[in-house]
């Protein structure tokens, strides 16, 4: 007979579990013997001794209801109820025009953020995420290989790096950008039922302290982020950058580890509401369980079998296939803990069993995992950004387009993220576009247009600008003979000036000119 040792959270289960006990042959039991140490008399004398009064009403201590415990897995306990669901999901906030994109990306980024930042920014910090360079400078390249002439038209490079730079490096101690923004992924959407949190590594390989390593990451170098999202879409609700021993968490809880600490500090506002929390081996523990449960709210998900307050030899138990002891021995040992689940199997499409609590676990971790996938698909962050704040921004926009694209998406359901971001860049660039002003510098001859030889090249009239009516350009061909001349054409396909004859001609007929 296969039975089932389940991590009792809830007060209400111990009287189904004495029930069960009565039923259990001694032969049932003492084949159990084998796997857990029987527990010492006053445990037991404390169970033997339980009041009808107290058996009725279920009052029992959060100890008790910690106690581990033998189930029959042929006769399992529905089960447990969930907590009552007091929690309101759906937006906050009233769209006017859903099809607009900005303004869903508006409820982050407001008037009031802007003072921080400077908007004119985030058109081009978003079109760099599509278009993806492996240097910053690349953007603005008159090399006809990789040039994107939308950047120079938008912003010079000098002002957009000086302009984060200003804004973010004069508030790093505070972080004001850093709260605004999650202030408002808080009180512009509360989310559904199921919430999931898990680490994320933001892509940083520069000079700081807190960078760290994580081999299984595909970033593997940067900075650690907890994140909490919600299950069903990924969308972020909050997050904790840690940075060490000065990582900022609820002080009500500074006396746990760290993992309970950042599911505590994320969780606060959703405590008593019912909520269910879902995550890995690295922040479930009995200690969290126990604090989460106390706050009316679920959890459940992995669990290192190592863990404090387990059963002794808890992680030595040898199991044949099929058998259950808090894990399931098929190909890999994979350890559970719930308060809403009991031992009980379902069959997969692939026709395997599987317990419950491995499914549902399957289908609900997965929203961090979510919107780290589609933040690495549009990434407006680099590997070697000289300011780790500049990077921070740059994720926490990620962030943001993201999670407004996930309100978007709730509201006009057939829409893809690339289609939402380049409908953002565009919106940004109709509403507060000013035509970037040219340099007061003369311009570096560029190299040789790699389609300079072919067909259809013909001369124009260079351009007037603001300052000059009849705007000139120096000829390359004459340059190149050491010789300065200006000329008033040149060919646009190939974007240099030239002389009408007989350098246009030489140009683009002559391999060396």
């Amino acid at each position: 007979r296969s039975f089932f040792f389940f991590f009792c959270f809830r007060f209400r289960l111990l009287c189904k579990i004495e029930d069960l006990f009565t039923k259990m042959s001694d032969s049932d039991m003492s084949d159990l013997d084998d796997y857990f140490p029987s527990s010492s008399g006053s445990e037991t004398s404390e169970y033997d001794t339980t009041s009808d009064e107290e058996d009725s009403d279920c009052d029992y201590s959060l100890k008790d209801a910690r106690r581990w415990v033998r189930l029959d897995i042929k006769n399992l306990p529905m089960p447990l109820p969930r907590f009552p669901f007091l929690g309101q999901p759906g937006i906050k906030k009233n769209i006017l025009d859903a099809s607009n994109p900005l303004l869903f990306f508006e409820l982050f980024f407001d008037e009031q953020l802007v003072l921080h930042i400077v908007t004119e920014t985030n058109r081009i910090l978003i079109l760099q995420g599509i278009t993806i360079k492996p240097d910053i400078s690349l953007y603005w390249s008159k090399n006809k290989l990789i040039k994107t002439p939308i950047f120079g038209k938008l912003m010079s490079r000098n002002l957009i790096l000086m302009k984060i730079h200003i804004q973010i490096q004069n508030s790093e101690k505070k972080w004001p950008v850093f709260f605004d923004l999650m202030e408002k992924f808080s009180s512009v959407y509360t989310p559904e039922r199921d919430l999931s949190i898990d680490e994320n590594l933001m892509l940083f390989k520069g000079k700081l302290s807190w960078v760290q390593y994580i081999l299984l990451k595909r970033s593997r170098f940067g900075v650690k982020l907890f994140v909490l999202a919600e299950a069903e879409s990924g969308y972020i609700h909050n997050t904790i950058i840690y940075t060490g021993k000065s990582t900022i968490f609820d002080k009500k809880y500074e006396n746990y580890g760290v993992a309970t600490k950042s599911v505590m500090t994320l969780i606060e506002p959703f405590l008593g509401k019912g909520y269910c929390v879902i995550a890995d081996n690295f922040y479930l523990s009995p200690e969290l369980a126990d604090v989460l449960i106390q706050h009316n709210t679920d959890v459940y998900g992995t669990l290192r079998p190592n863990r404090r307050d387990l059963p002794e030899n808890f992680n030595k138990i040898t199991l044949k296939k099929g058998e259950i002891a808090a894990f399931q021995r098929e190909k890999n040992y994979s350890t559970e803990v719930a308060s809403i689940h009991t031992a009980n199997c379902s069959e997969t499409d692939k026709k395997v069993i599987k317990p419950a609590i491995v499914m549902n676990y399957n289908l609900t971790m997965g929203g961090v995992d979510k919107a780290d996938q589609a933040l690495l698909c549009y990434p407006t962050t680099r590997k070697r950004q000289e300011r780790y704040y500049v990077t921070i921004f740059r994720h926490l926009l990620d962030i943001a387009i993201w999670n407004a694209f996930i309100l978007r998406k709730k509201q006009l359901p057939n829409i893809d993220n690339y289609n939402f971001r380049m409908n953002l860049v565009k919106r940004i660039s109709e509403k507060f576009h000013v035509t970037a002003p040219r340099s007061a510098k003369r311009q570096k001859l560029q190299s040789d247009c790699p389609l300079r030889l072919t067909a259809r090249h013909f001369p124009d009239l260079v351009p007037s600008t603001s300052s000059k009516k009849n705007a000139s350009r120096k000829c390359i061909v004459c340059s190149k003979t050491k010789v300065r001349r200006e000329t008033r054409y040149q060919c646009n396909e190939c974007d240099v000036g030239l002389c009408v004859q007989p350098c246009f001609r030489k140009y683009h007929t002559a391999d060396k000119f």
